[in-house]
């Protein structure tokens, strides 16, 4: 594409003016914009906007949000001009308004639904009248009460074919320009053939006048069409990662007694307020805590497999799960601008959704059919030149309005916004639509063995004490309340039912660092540290110098992971573990899991196991976002179950919500479903325009009927594919 060079005539060069650059940029990024895009209509316009990617020269960054309408543009050095690029998107007929650095796009979009609302009023007010004078002309009005309703018709019609088709005016013009077919091409040419036809009949005196139906059925598009793009923001909406933390609820705390509270939405929610959370619950926001003492689990936000204290007046983040008793938390940040959602707001799923194949086979379907109807509609209009006595003009007209792509252009994107909804609902994030096309095409899954196949958290083994076990746990827990050690941490969540009351009165405590800690209680020196022997660690309390408990702490297999395995394995995948852990440890594992040996791979490095899955084809990478971060790059799908969210969605396709192995089979299923429903979306779609185009062309279907028939196929596939994804 020839992008024009900017001249002093261009609307935007303002926006390469050192003062202007200042409102549009900041200063942590001199180089950055936003533009808000009007005028989008389906995934074919967004294709447009991201071709410029290649066209325009000198982009360091070039992200479309399909959500928002929102083109983030980072050039790549300050000789490139920012015209250039809304020159070019100008040219490809879309309306550029470019952000200040603070604002965003909810008011575009607003101002946008309210420019497409009162066109809609300005279309139902005009049509509705000229159905009323029709309806007077159907039964029977006639002389010159008949032609001056007729007259009447064509000037209440002329703001139609003016001010109301304009928008598909111009996205057939658009078409033309670039040299595609464009679903507006058969309203733009339905309004102005049928206006031109009637009015010719009407100067003529005699043949049919279509205004009741043009103006009825261009009504019914734009209010269809107004429907379908606001479910489509609402899809893509909540498609935003962001939303898991717009949309959390939260425990209200009222009074101030602590006693009574209240589910309430996250984003309902003021600073300063308090809230409350239990034991196992998410903390859904950024807050301070005001009770003693509490232990969270940060394994989503850092990657660290251990437990995180917090002490009263200490900060503690969105996405941290409580894992100690009751606590309250006053809120400091909400929604996106906590920690975690700042995170998640940085992932766009729409980016890459315009080049999966699904999109490609349903926009090349779309085109061949738009081209046959077109082609076979001119062909029946110079038919009713050649042969006025048949009404061929007025079927070529009506399969030009019954005929039309547009359930089958909407249909696909629909089902593929549907089931990543339902996925996140499920419990998996998916960075774009091709991660679930990418699931028909594994058949080599590694699964990594810490932290994925093996539980986060801890247990003991081959315990042994010379005193009572519950005083033992007591005097470790009273030692360990001194430390953050992640040991610590996790001992204090398995023995979370012990309390130390009998032993708070330590003394001379101390924490030894890479030893252990040790104090005093009643004039006996107490420590608890760790020893190797035999090769194993083991952890030991000792009283003046004499042990008196010894025990291992280890991570266990989680209990799903032997029936997915199973399951994988059935459905005919090849299954192998891969860790940094040593021979014996890694076979072990393996033959607990039923993974051959063959299959286990053992002391492997991050590079190494990259090294593996590039050597794979057709590979899934099951791991953290941490040490699996290069392999989950290179996987052909990457699926991260832990791990830091920042890391994990940078690298992985797909990011598991939920500490359930369970959803590793469901990301197939969700594959299958999506595969159905865009399959039963062509199909219905296909069969609609078939039968209704050989309606139109034996014509048993006047344009009136079709201008009825046309919408209602765009919205049953809106119910069709909501009722179908849901399954």
């Amino acid at each position: 594409m020839h992008v024009k060079t900017l001249t002093m005539d261009s609307e935007f060069q303002y926006l390469d003016q050192n003062s202007f650059r200042e409102v549009y940029s900041t200063k942590a990024q001199p180089l950055a914009m936003r533009m808000y895009i009007e005028g989008i209509k389906c995934i074919k316009c967004v294709k447009k906007i991201e071709s410029l990617k290649n066209s325009v020269t000198g982009l360091a960054n070039f992200n479309f949000n399909m959500s928002t309408q929102i083109l983030d543009i980072q050039l790549s050095h300050s000789g490139i001009k920012y015209a250039d690029v809304a020159d070019a998107l100008t040219d490809l007929g879309f309306r550029v308004i470019p952000l200040p650095a603070s604002d965003g796009s909810d008011v575009l979009i607003e101002n946008e639904k309210q420019d497409d609302l009162v066109r809609i009023g300005v279309a139902g007010f005009l049509a509705g009248n000229i159905m009323l004078l029709s309806f007077a002309i159907y039964f029977g009005l006639a002389g010159n009460l008949k032609l001056f309703f007729e007259w009447l018709q064509l000037a209440l019609y002329l703001p139609f074919v003016s001010y109301v088709a304009w928008p598909f005016y111009k996205g057939f013009l658009l078409g033309l320009k670039t040299r595609t077919l464009s679903i507006d091409g058969p309203m733009a040419v339905a309004s102005l053939l049928g206006f031109l036809a009637s009015g010719y009949h009407l100067f003529k005196g005699q043949g049919s006048l279509y205004f009741d139906s043009l103006s009825g059925f261009l009504f019914l598009i734009l209010v269809t069409r107004f429907f379908q793009k606001q479910a489509r923001v609402a899809f893509l909406k909540f498609l935003k990662p962001s939303a898991l933390v717009e949309t959390l609820k939260a425990r209200l705390i009222k009074g101030q007694k602590y006693v009574q509270t209240e589910w309430v939405r996250t984003d309902g929610l003021k600073i300063s307020d308090e809230i409350q959370v239990r034991v196992g619950e998410w903390i859904p926001t950024d807050g301070i805590l005001l009770s003693a003492e509490a232990y969270v689990d940060t394994s989503i936000l850092n990657g660290e497999s251990h437990y995180k204290r917090i002490l009263e007046g200490q900060k503690v983040e969105a996405g941290s799960r409580l894992i100690s008793q009751q606590a309250h938390f006053s809120v400091r940040n909400i929604g996106i601008h906590t920690s975690f959602g700042k995170i998640l707001s940085q992932i766009n799923t729409q980016n890459s959704n315009s080049s999966t194949e699904t999109l490609k086979l349903s926009d090349q379907a779309s085109q061949i059919l738009l081209l046959t109807v077109l082609s076979i509609a001119v062909g029946l209009v110079a038919l009713g030149f050649i042969y006025p006595e048949v009404n061929y003009f007025e079927r070529g007209l009506a399969l030009i309005i019954l005929a039309c792509p547009c359930a089958m252009a909407f249909g696909t994107p629909l089902a593929m916004s549907l089931v990543m909804r339902r996925s996140q609902q499920e419990g998996l994030l998916l960075k774009s639509f091709g991660a679930l096309e990418s699931a028909k095409k594994i058949k080599s899954i590694f699964l990594d063995k810490t932290g994925t196949m093996t539980s986060q958290q801890w247990q003991i083994n081959s315990w042994a004490s010379l005193i009572q076990d519950d005083e033992a746990k007591k005097i470790i827990l009273a030692l360990e309340s001194v430390s953050d050690h992640p040991v610590a941490n996790a001992l204090r969540t398995i023995w979370s039912n012990i309390k130390i009351n009998d032993y708070k009165s330590f003394s001379e405590m101390e924490e030894i660092p890479m030893c252990g800690v040790r104090g005093h209680f009643l004039d006996q020196e107490y420590f608890f540290g760790s020893t190797l022997l035999f090769g194993k660690k083991y952890f030991h309390l000792r009283r003046n110098g004499v042990e008196i408990c010894r025990f291992q702490l280890d991570t266990y297999i989680r209990p799903e992971a032997f029936s997915m395995i199973q399951n994988l394995k059935n459905q005919g995948y090849q299954i192998f573990l891969v860790s940094g852990d040593k021979k014996n440890e890694v076979l072990r594992v393996g033959q607990q899991l039923g993974i051959s040996s063959q299959n286990c791979y053992f002391e492997m490095s991050a590079q190494q196991k990259a090294d593996l899955i590039i050597q794979t084809p057709n590979s899934m990478m099951v791991g953290d976002g941490a040490n699996d971060s290069l392999a989950l790059r290179h996987a052909t799908l990457g699926v991260a179950v832990s791990g830091g969210v920042d890391l994990a969605l940078k690298s992985a396709d797909i990011l598991m919500l939920k500490n359930d192995l369970g959803l590793i089979q469901k990301i197939f299923s969700m594959s299958d479903l999506a595969s159905r429903q865009v399959k039963r979306n062509l199909l219905i779609a296909l069969f609609y325009n078939l039968v209704g185009a050989g309606l139109a062309i034996f014509g048993f279907a006047s344009p009136f009927l079709a201008a009825l028939l046309m919408p209602l196929s765009s919205l049953f596939i809106l119910a069709f594919t909501w009722w179908g994804t849901q399954q």
